[in-house]
């Protein structure tokens, strides 16, 4: 790295180095070098860069413009400048994303990128629905709560606890959609559909493992769980439902679906008895759903439910045929 201003220095102000025997044997000329010059600059390459623009002989430069080494050099600083002000893309984590059909609607959505993502091998993927209210944080409840909690200042000031949470996210092997519809996912609303258009859009753009395909949602996006899988039972490898409302008149349509479905005991929103009378339905018809119910007195049962490391094993073993 040059230090000081290099446009200040005249070619006076520079001083001479002694040749080595060899070049003095070749005749050529001795080389100036700039005061303050670092013997071991920290990048040679842009040293040698400026060193050669500022030192070349007059009989090789034209009479107006740039020589081609001076437009080397300067293409070289200029791609060094960009490289340090203009970030990376990023490609893994949350990226937020705008999908357009074509036809003037756009859907926003949040995607969850694994970071061991490479594009070399599938990878599966949960479909998110989010709960009423919830589209302007829906990567920060619910399941995106569980793959990154929302880290206290606390635990940004202290580096363990904040490599502990990033190292969370790092892990997660998961591909996950989070769409931000702005109605609510009930039958086939058409935000509903964008939303679920969004999945398309996403295997399309990405390897993913259509055999691993999860559906998954809270609150009035858990009570969707249970109509979506219904409308299209053979897209998905697994349904959690949680906190919802159940639809026991859709049980012999998904009975074979693998189900871990998630309500607390005493919940004040979503009546328990109606999760209680669908998984009822679901075994009468020859399902073999599991079946939690948390011991809390609260409708947010899914700060427990995705908490679960063995939910995410249980999930990993379910495969369409």
């Amino acid at each position: 790295m040059i230090e000081g201003n290099v446009a200040a220095h005249s070619p006076s102000a520079l001083r001479e180095i002694p040749l080595t025997a060899l070049e003095a044997g070749a005749g050529l000329r001795k080389r100036p070098v700039l005061p303050g010059l670092r013997k071991r600059p920290v990048l040679p390459g842009l040293h040698r860069a400026l060193h050669g623009v500022l030192t070349q002989p007059r009989s090789q430069k034209r009479r107006a413009g740039f020589t081609i080494v001076e437009l080397l050099a300067l293409i070289a600083i200029l791609a060094f400048v960009i490289a340090l002000v203009i970030p990376a893309p990023k490609n893994h984590g949350y990226l937020d994303r705008v999908y357009n059909d074509g036809l003037g609607t756009k859907q926003d959505y949040v995607l969850f990128v694994p970071h061991g993502y490479r594009g070399e091998k599938p990878y599966p993927l949960i479909f998110f629905m989010h709960g009423a209210g919830d589209a302007y944080r829906v990567a920060e409840v619910g399941l995106g709560q569980a793959i990154r909690p929302a880290a206290p200042e606390k635990a940004k000031r202290r580096a363990h606890l904040w490599q502990t949470i990033l190292k969370k996210e790092k892990d997660f092997p998961f591909f996950v959609v989070f769409p931000r519809i702005q109605s609510l996912w009930d039958k086939d609303s058409a935000d509903a559909q964008h939303g679920l258009q969004v999945l398309d859009r996403v295997e399309k753009d990405y390897v993913i493992d259509k055999r691993r395909i999860y559906l998954t949602g809270i609150s009035n996006g858990g009570t969707a769980v249970w109509y979506h899988a219904a409308k299209q039972p053979q897209r998905w490898a697994a349904i959690v439902p949680v906190a919802g409302k159940g639809l026991p008149d859709l049980a012999p349509q998904i009975k074979h679906i693998p189900c871990w479905c998630f309500h607390g005991a005493a919940d004040g929103v979503a009546p328990v008895a109606d999760t209680r009378r669908m998984i009822a339905a679901l075994r009468k018809a020859g399902g073999e759903p599991k079946y939690t119910e948390l011991n809390i007195n609260a409708h947010n049962a899914w700060d427990d439910a995705y908490s679960l490391p063995a939910l995410y094993e249980w999930l990993r073993e379910q495969k369409l045929p």
